[in-house]
């Protein structure tokens, strides 16, 4: 049993530091979900139809810090290159990050995230990006990678003609 633990122990110390290339020195966990994050909308957001000649569109979603301690936001990623997103807390914005495509990864950043402070994932969702086969429906995630986990942001909507 000692042996089990010891090994997923560190399978997961080694995916942590892996994960950054630095050592756990401002590392990001990315596979166990981020816990005391409270998503308003807390479902997937519904962006309703969108004109594919209608030009880019923003959206946000509200994230409060209940987890009791101040987390390191360390990483954006989409699902999709046709969505970029940042996170703004206490007046700290990052960049607008995309999809993590052919070996282009996304930087690591260090923004931290107050214990009790609400904060906003906004993104922006191109209808046009995949041309005329992108019209119908679609759902999109937005992942961000934390300190202590990751937590999707997730919406879906229509690309109207």
């Amino acid at each position: 049993m000692a042996g089990v633990i010891f090994l997923v122990g560190g399978l997961a110390l080694w995916l942590t530091s892996n994960a950054t290339g630095n050592g756990s020195q401002g590392s990001f966990i990315p596979n166990v979900q981020a816990q005391g994050l409270d998503i308003n909308p807390t479902t997937i957001m519904d962006v309703g139809d969108i004109a594919y000649t209608g030009g880019v569109v923003s959206r946000s979603f509200d994230v409060k810090n209940d987890s009791g301690k101040d987390l390191k936001l360390r990483k954006i990623v989409t699902s999709c290159m046709c969505t970029t997103a940042e996170f703004t807390v206490d007046g700290t914005s990052t960049n607008f990050y995309g999809m993590e495509m052919n070996g282009d990864l996304n930087p690591l950043i260090n923004v931290n995230f107050p214990a009790d402070s609400t904060g906003q994932v906004i993104f922006k969702f191109d209808p046009a990006a995949h041309g005329l086969a992108g019209i119908g429906t679609f759902d999109r995630v937005i992942t961000l990678f934390y300190d202590t986990g990751y937590k999707d942001f997730e919406f879906s909507g229509t690309v109207t003609n």
